[in-house]
């Protein structure tokens, strides 16, 4: 990684354009220049569970100097080796100030999913974020936790309800519950309201996969029989039948040969 890579000398020499432009130091540290001739430094990275890119203020030049701007971009880049958020931790640091913004549902959302990393899968990371960017953020997202109630949250997802994505509502209804839970742990608020808001919602229709018939058994072996399979992958279903093991067991086993 380069860095270092401007001198006080060429900074004082960049000058104001018809566009906003920025110029980069290395190490995610930038300075950015304003039609209107403001002159900040700016800190940009991905965030680890969402991949967005995120920028941190680090000042305004000159009060900030080039060095200090470094100083500042070297201690955001350690905390990123140490697996810590630069964003979730100021997020952290004002709420202990006890500055506005810091307890909104989507921070604390960010400081929840913080706490999953390595506890969850990767994949699964992503998708609980997209359901809530999705279904639950655009009404809920920047209100603060202590003003979420369950009508609330209740009247957020009615339409997806009307809609039909009753697993949906199901799943950000749970989602929104381990939130709060958290922020109830946290102690940004003394209880969580929505414990009972999925017996508000229709619930999903299960549908189990039908069993065979001893006649559909023998359709079934008569057509294997005769299929364009892979030796491996009748050898896995014959040996379903005859265990009866789970889908997912007999695949662990099949990939153990």
């Amino acid at each position: 990684m380069r860095i270092n890579l401007l001198s006080a000398i060429a900074i004082q020499k960049l000058k104001p354009k018809e566009k906003s432009f920025r110029v980069s130091d290395g190490g995610n540290l930038y300075f950015h220049v304003r039609p209107n001739g403001s002159r900040t430094w700016e800190f940009r990275y991905k965030r680890r569970h969402t991949g967005k890119p995120t920028i941190l203020g680090l000042g305004a030049y000159p009060d900030v100097s080039l060095a200090d701007a470094r100083e500042r971009a070297t201690a955001y880049r350690k905390m990123i080796g140490e697996g810590i958020d630069p964003k979730l931790h100021k997020d952290q640091q004002k709420y202990v100030a006890g500055k506005s913004g810091a307890s909104t549902l989507r921070s604390v959302a960010e400081m929840w999913m913080d706490a999953k990393q390595g506890m969850l899968k990767e994949k699964t990371i992503r998708d609980n974020w997209r359901k809530l960017e999705k279904y639950a953020f655009p009404l809920l997202g920047e209100m603060p936790v202590e003003s979420i109630t369950a009508p609330i949250a209740i009247a957020a997802l009615k339409p997806y309800e009307k809609q039909g994505l009753l697993e949906t509502v199901k799943r950000v209804g749970q989602l929104l519950n381990e939130i709060m839970n958290y922020a109830v742990n946290y102690g940004l608020v003394q209880h969580n309201p929505l414990t009972g808001i999925r017996e508000v919602f229709r619930k999903p229709q299960i549908t189990h996969m039908a069993a065979l018939s001893p006649e559909e058994i023998y359709e079934l072996m008569r057509a294997l029989s005769i299929a364009n399979l892979q030796w491996t992958t009748r050898c896995l279903i014959e040996w379903l039948l005859h265990t009866m093991v789970r889908p997912n067991e007999a695949a662990g086993t099949a990939g153990m040969r």
